[in-house]
């Protein structure tokens, strides 16, 4: 953290010394200041890259893919961790990242981007709620996507609700087959095949899944809200 700050002439030895105790404190790595790189942790070596980044007060702060190879846990700790930091310090930040959960969990703005080019600009309920493209439904999230005449349509697995009835009034109703139950702690994802051998994935809860007794081969209807449904044009595909 010094060695960046030792380039700055302008600051004195003593406030080089309190910015970095400072930015330590801030990513809660005080009690580590003596040790070597290979005695910390991954997520302990990513804050502290980190802390020598805003050590030097950047304007920006450019992160590439920063959580990208620490487990689950530490990634969501430290992306909390980042978004605190930057909001305290008020650094606007560009981060490039793959993973959907982390880009809907900590951007104000999300720029959604294929083969260079921007598909959509936005922030994250716009982006997910209202994907404009068919590439940005099914990147962000998941995206059930159908072909039906000339036109593309995507729902969301949460937009869906099953049953073992044939209709239900202002719902488009299909008619599939069970092919797995995948358990996820407070939600369950069922994954079916329609009649017209597309596949399908549904999003509820495991109590609710539970109760139904959903087995592989289960006859079952598919129920979609109008309002939950997004129409693509046909050459998106």
């Amino acid at each position: 953290i010094l060695f960046g700050l030792n380039e700055q002439k302008e600051l004195s030895k003593k406030e080089r010394n309190e910015r970095c105790s400072e930015v330590l404190k801030m990513v809660g790595l005080t009690e580590h200041r003596k040790k070597y790189p290979s005695q910390l942790s991954g997520g302990q070596q990513q804050r502290t890259a980190l802390a020598r980044a805003i050590s030097l007060k950047p304007a920006y702060l450019l992160l590439d893919e920063p959580l990208s190879a620490l487990d689950a846990k530490v990634r969501v700790k430290l992306r909390s961790e980042i978004c605190h930091i930057q909001r305290k310090l008020g650094i606007t930040t560009i981060m490039v990242t793959h993973d959907q959960e982390e880009a809907l969990t900590m951007a104000d703005r999300i720029v959604v981007m294929n083969n260079a080019v921007i598909e959509q600009v936005g922030t994250p309920q716009e982006i997910y709620n209202h994907p404009k493209t068919a590439f940005v439904a099914n990147f962000i999230g998941t995206m059930n996507l159908y072909r039906r005449d000339d036109s593309m349509y995507g729902v969301r697995p949460e937009s869906i609700f099953i049953s073992k009835e044939t209709e239900y009034q202002n719902l488009e109703s299909w008619q599939g087959t069970v092919t797995e139950v995948e358990f996820r702690g407070p939600l369950t994802r069922v994954y079916g095949c329609l009649d017209s051998q597309e596949p399908i994935c549904v999003d509820m809860a495991s109590d609710e899944a539970i109760s139904m007794h959903l087995q592989p081969d289960d006859q079952i209807y598919f129920h979609i809200p109008k309002s939950g449904i997004i129409r693509y044009p046909k050459q998106e595909a």
